[in-house]
């Protein structure tokens, strides 16, 4: 973890027993992310680790910031920082297998995050 974050990049994890399963809506695998922004990291630093869903409804278009908020999903709180570094979405790796697997390449390569942590496994949807 330490050599992908924070950075551009969610890792999944099992649920740990002392997380109740409500966050993580039932299911036994976590999603962590910390983000390498300066807003961000001011939050984490006051508030420690943060339960949040991500800012776009499953399916729909990824939200980078600076655009409509009427997109993003219900919440109490949104903080809008304006457009993220990137403009793309995270590279999210599974880490609940043998080997890791590399479910969606966004902002880190696959290349790149072979070097980091190993052989990585490229999830495939059959068709």
């Amino acid at each position: 973890m330490r050599r992908l974050l924070p950075g551009p990049v969610t890792i999944i994890m099992r649920r740990p027993a002392f997380i109740d399963r409500e966050m993580s809506a039932g299911l036994p695998t976590l999603g962590f992310r910390v983000p390498d922004d300066s807003v961000c990291s001011a939050i984490l630093d006051r508030c420690g680790p943060l339960a949040a869903t991500s800012a776009n409804v499953s399916g729909e278009r990824p939200y980078f910031g600076g655009g409509d908020p009427s997109a993003l999903p219900a919440a109490d709180l949104i903080v809008e920082n304006g457009p993220t570094k990137y403009g793309r979405e995270s590279s999210v790796i599974d880490f609940t297998t043998p080997q890791p697997v590399l479910l969606r390449e966004g902002v880190v390569p696959y290349e790149r995050l072979s070097e980091l942590v190993g052989p990585l496994v490229r999830y495939r949807v059959a068709t």
